[in-house]
């Protein structure tokens, strides 16, 4: 049991970076694309934010 409950923290630790490093390169893609008002990068920037609570919410689920 204590094994599982190690793979499972290793697991969302590993799903935390990575949604962290998503959050990065959407975050960098953004500022980059041409045509981008900063309104624009706002609104993604709290579609991005909202995307990744979701994704932290679903990682402490499965970690609980």
């Amino acid at each position: 049991m204590e094994h599982l409950e190690k793979d499972l923290r290793d697991l969302a630790e590993a799903l935390h970076a990575a949604a962290e490093q998503v959050d990065v390169q959407q975050k960098a893609k953004a500022s980059m694309e041409d045509g981008s008002s900063s309104q624009d990068m706002e609104v993604r920037d709290k579609e991005i934010q909202k995307e990744m609570q979701e994704i932290h919410a679903r990682v402490e689920d499965i970690s609980a």
